[in-house]
């Protein structure tokens, strides 16, 4: 192991939480550290803090993942603080790199997922809540649904959080309600986005990337990414429309169709 490295994988054992004291370290991010020691291609992620809730913020910091693949799937690092006394009242760390979802006021609840490497890119594997009141953390249904997410598109209240997602070889809009902590599939996905800039210029000299048809899990796709605007929108707290074309990677075909879901019902 080079002497970066080293540092590295020493700076993540003696390493706390968001400056909190040292907590257990769970057992798979214990096997992550010590099969896939940090290298030199992954960097500290800054401290964020996720949509503040009542009385509470949480905050989120970690470990990019490895830029190599099968290397180390990085770290997310969360901690739950008093908003007046910053007393830390519940923290984690999770395998992978942390999003985070948002705040729902209704049942005082966060929600963050975490994303890990899959093949070139990396997908949004599991979802979790943790609860202002009750201050611990609980795996929610996209967990427990086993899905891998490509796009995540959380509503304005974030009573319920739109996915497009992979289930065994089926790419399907899913939507997960948060206050019920259940998960449906709604219907067709919309294709992804089209290719950026770079991305074309890249393809311009290696064109073979591209065979076979514009989806996701084509080259460039599959990942977890931020969709482009106006293809999944919450209309409202409970409706959400969707948009559809004959796109392909060249860009967004200017005849839409826009099917519209009242998540209520």
């Amino acid at each position: 192991m080079t002497g970066l490295r080293c540092l590295l994988a020493a700076a993540l054992w003696l390493w706390p939480a968001s400056g909190g004291a040292q907590t257990r370290v769970p057992p798979d991010v214990e096997t992550n550290r010590r099969d896939f020691p940090p290298d030199s291609s992954q960097h500290r992620i800054l401290p964020s803090v996720c949509p503040t809730g009542t009385e509470t913020v949480l905050e989120l910091d970690g470990l990019s993942r490895s830029l190599r693949h099968n290397g180390n799937d990085g770290e997310a690092h969360l901690v739950l603080r008093d908003k007046k006394t910053r007393k830390v009242l519940w923290s984690g760390t999770y395998v992978g790199e942390g999003i985070c979802l948002g705040f729902n006021p209704h049942i005082r609840r966060y929600i963050f997922g975490i994303r890990q490497e899959h093949g070139i890119g990396s997908r949004l594997v599991e979802t979790y809540y943790v609860g202002e009141i009750d201050r611990k953390a609980q795996a929610s249904a996209f967990t427990k649904g086993a899905i891998e997410a490509f796009a995540a598109v959380p509503g304005p209240d974030r009573h319920y959080v739109a996915f497009i997602a992979l289930e065994g070889n089926d790419t399907s809009l899913f939507v997960l309600d948060v206050e019920k902590d259940s998960l449906r599939k709604l219907g067709k996905a919309p294709l992804p986005p089209p290719l950026t800039p770079t991305e074309r210029d890249y393809v311009k000299q290696h064109p073979d990337v591209l065979e076979g048809p514009w989806e996701w899990m084509a080259s460039f796709r599959d990942g977890y990414m931020e969709l482009d605007p106006g293809i999944v929108t919450f209309r409202g707290p409970a409706t959400l429309d969707v948009s559809y074309g004959s796109d392909t990677a060249r860009g967004r075909a200017a005849e839409r169709t826009v099917a519209t879901y009242d998540l209520g019902h």
